[in-house]
């Protein structure tokens, strides 16, 4: 049985994340800045501690050995806190777990949920490399488009509606964010074209996303939004926090540029709350449009290991499996559309 500690004692789980990631998440649930719960194993003394955050992430240290402990944790996650995520609209639950071989023994244990282990790769910032790099020729926003700090007009504006909604989950109200948060956009005429903004902070350190359209990829905008913000929280004597998928090579670039320098691999658990729709839609909006054919192939798989695809969605795979390289494995994903009803012949 996992115990849960109520605020103004969660600081009893800290000294188990000691020499872990410090990851700010997670420490602004601890110190009462974002909404969250923390469970442990024994109040007085505990060895093991599951800090929630409410929104995606979740932070496992210890009991990695009991199996009493691992099967607490299951039914925690499975009878409490996926139906609270699924609530407010959440699709899967991702899991930091230390030491950093914990992520496979969490495979075994959600094995039924199929979950998946995806490596991050994780960075340190350095001020000083970050105030060369703003002073060497870089670019900039051009006479169209317009930097500006996040405020209550972008907010309200409903074309803004997920950047909104996904700043009131972290900071409660738009209105704490502007008060206690950060972020900056560019704007092309009406029109949000790229931001980054502080999700959350604690230990010192500041977490942001960073987001830029399609439309306007590779002019420099991460870099610009993302400089902004990360001067204003050096002003404010906070440092920026960074870590993404070890395969993403354009946020690996994009941390370089904003002063970050690679400090090593863990691995994230992913536990979908739905693992057909979760799979599909990582293979058709995710891996496919970065051009990451085989994981958005084996993304297919697993969906189809769960229940049976539409004939586009096998045609889909069999084109993933024949971009990887896998031309026997393109060709019975293809049958499988043929014998579902494919027979687009563009």
């Amino acid at each position: 049985m996992l115990h849960e500690l109520e605020r103004g004692q969660f600081e009893k789980a800290l000294p188990l994340f000691v020499g872990y990631l410090q990851d700010p998440m997670m420490h602004a649930v601890i110190e009462g800045r974002l909404r969250g719960r923390v469970f442990v194993d024994n109040t007085t003394s505990p060895v093991a501690a599951f800090v929630w955050t409410g929104t995606e992430c979740a932070y496992l240290a210890g009991g990695k050995e009991s199996s009493r402990f691992r099967q607490a944790l299951y039914e925690l996650v499975v009878e409490e806190i996926i139906p609270s995520a699924q609530a407010s609209d959440r699709e899967y639950l991702s899991l930091f777990s230390f030491p950093e071989s914990y992520a496979a023994e969490l495979e075994r244990l959600f094995g039924p949920h199929l979950p998946l282990k995806t490596p991050l790769s994780t960075f340190a910032f350095d001020e000083d490399t970050f105030y060369r790099r703003r002073r060497e020729p870089g670019g900039s926003l051009g006479s169209a488009l317009e930097l500006k700090r996040i405020g209550s007009a972008e907010l309200a504006d409903p074309q803004n509606a997920y950047l909104s909604g996904e700043i009131e989950t972290y900071w409660d109200t738009t209105e704490r964010f502007e008060d206690e948060g950060c972020g900056y956009c560019a704007l092309d005429g009406d029109s949000l074209v790229g931001w980054c903004y502080v999700q959350a902070y604690g230990h010192g350190s500041q977490t942001i996303d960073i987001w830029t359209a399609p439309s306007h990829r590779r002019r420099g905008l991460g870099t610009l939004v993302g400089a902004a913000v990360i001067e204003r929280s050096l002003a404010e004597g906070y440092k920026p926090f960074w870590i993404c998928d070890k395969a993403n090579m354009p946020s690996r670039k994009l941390a370089e540029r904003l002063g970050f320098h690679h400090t090593g691999d863990i691995d994230l658990v992913d536990i979908p709350f739905e693992p057909y729709g979760f799979y599909l839609s990582l293979a058709k909006r995710f891996f496919l449009p970065q051009g990451d054919h085989r994981q958005a192939a084996e993304a297919f798989e697993r969906a189809f290991r769960v229940q049976q695809g539409e004939a586009k969605d096998y045609y889909d795979a069999a084109v993933a499996w024949a971009l990887a390289g896998e031309k026997d494995r393109a060709l019975v994903c293809l049958q499988k559309a043929i014998d579902n009803g494919w027979n687009d012949m563009e």
